[in-house]
């Protein structure tokens, strides 16, 4: 069985019924200790979520059981440029500062739509760029309908 632990809430107030706020890094690091006891697998993160991948480099022990999931960030325009990539890079360069990290498990686009965009596949041979330089294992994308996945696969 394989098992992810979502991080947002490690960064900031997050959750239709979060009523305590974002827990304390000694919490985290309970939580953290709890999974790992309890055989879980992954920790999906993101620069979105604030503070997360912060706490997660700064809490997780120097041999970690976790393989770490990452995202990207938003495209902003309509159509994808050089500076989009170049900026995924970037991005990608402060996530693995940030968690104490030379390499993620994965790397997932955070909105399925950038890489479906006019010029999304100058993302695609980014991302295939990071997995060549053993910067990430494994690329994919975060898909939130059926369409998306259909979209997707018909794509790639």
């Amino acid at each position: 069985m394989k098992l992810a632990l979502g991080t947002a809430q490690f960064g900031q107030d997050y959750g239709i019924s979060n009523k305590s706020g974002r827990p304390s890094e000694s919490d985290v690091a309970a939580i953290l200790a709890c999974a790992a006891e309890n055989s879980v697998n992954f920790l999906d993160t993101a620069p979105a979520y604030q503070l997360s991948e912060e706490i997660i480099g700064r809490r997780l022990p120097p041999v970690s059981p976790f393989k770490i999931i990452t995202k990207t960030p938003k495209v902003k325009g309509d159509r994808v440029e050089k500076s989009d990539a170049a900026a995924w890079r970037e991005s990608l360069v402060r996530s693995l500062a940030r968690l104490n990290t030379p390499r993620v498990y994965a790397l997932l686009t955070h909105d399925t739509e950038d890489v479906l965009k006019p010029g999304g596949d100058l993302l695609i041979r980014e991302l295939e760029k990071f997995v060549d330089e053993g910067l990430v294992e494994k690329i994919g994308v975060s898909v939130y309908t059926a369409d998306q996945i259909d979209r997707a696969l018909a794509h790639f």
